[in-house]
């Protein structure tokens, strides 16, 4: 899933480097046959659950599912897909009990940290189809207490990620809340007979929460202001795929 996610990456880059525009396909499908039953047979830990977050990711990534805003869309199916494995992926989360800060009891700190920033790679992911289907979130910010990744001085051996890196993760669950908030006050069932004097209230409210989350991020993290010399290639490919 690795190389099928990276071939996502490369095959949308300016600089792409002899990959195929579909290569990601091939891969993907490889490793579909070498998951198989693995889901029911497997010991459901951090490794399991790390590779069906790459599964999600991929699918989130390849089907495009803000283009599909029609029922008819061809893509619809294949992004239902992506909600159903998440669902499963949270599930198994859940079961392990990475949503209840409780269960980390007497783990090492790598241990804990790794566990922190895979609930809430879930977390963010959850908040992205959801918006994007039009659908309820899966995790709801009452279920769960689990604190932040932390932000390594040095460079972090749990993940070979630097801070800045965990500082990115950090700024989308802040802003992965607001889309909740969005989806809640917005979306949610029911919601269509309110006023429209209410409805445009919470619109600037919800507005007013998107400028405080901007105005807080590092300048790092400002693709409006992302220096054309930044040489990290991390932030490079999300400006790119933003």
């Amino acid at each position: 899933m690795i190389f099928a996610w990276s071939a996502v990456y490369m095959s949308l880059s300016e600089e792409q480097t002899g990959v195929a525009k579909n290569e990601h396909l091939t891969y993907y499908k490889q490793a579909r046959l070498y998951l198989g039953d693995i889901i029911d047979t497997f010991p459901v830990g951090l490794d399991l659950i790390s590779c069906l977050v790459l599964v999600s990711l991929y699918l989130l990534m390849t089907h495009k599912p803000y283009r599909c805003v029609m029922t008819s869309c061809p893509w619809r199916s294949n992004v239902s897909r992506c909600a159903n494995m998440l669902g499963i992926t949270i599930r198994m989360a859940q079961g392990i009990g990475l949503h209840a800060a409780h269960e980390e009891g007497d783990l090492t700190q790598y241990d804990k940290e790794r566990r922190r920033r895979i609930w809430y790679c879930l977390y963010i992911m959850d908040r992205l189809v959801a918006l994007q289907l039009g659908g309820a979130v899966m995790i709801r910010d009452s279920d769960f207490s689990v604190d932040l990744p932390s932000e390594p001085v040095q460079f972090d051996q749990v993940s070979n990620l630097a801070p800045s890196d965990v500082s990115y993760l950090r700024h989308m669950v802040g802003l992965s809340k607001i889309i909740g908030d969005v989806i809640d006050h917005l979306y949610r069932s029911g919601q269509a007979v309110i006023r429209l004097e209410q409805l445009l209230e919470t619109i600037h409210l919800l507005d007013n929460q998107v400028l405080a989350w901007r105005d807080q991020l590092p300048l790092h993290l400002r693709f409006d202001h992302a220096h054309p010399f930044e040489a990290n290639a991390i932030f490079k490919r999300q400006v790119y795929t933003s």
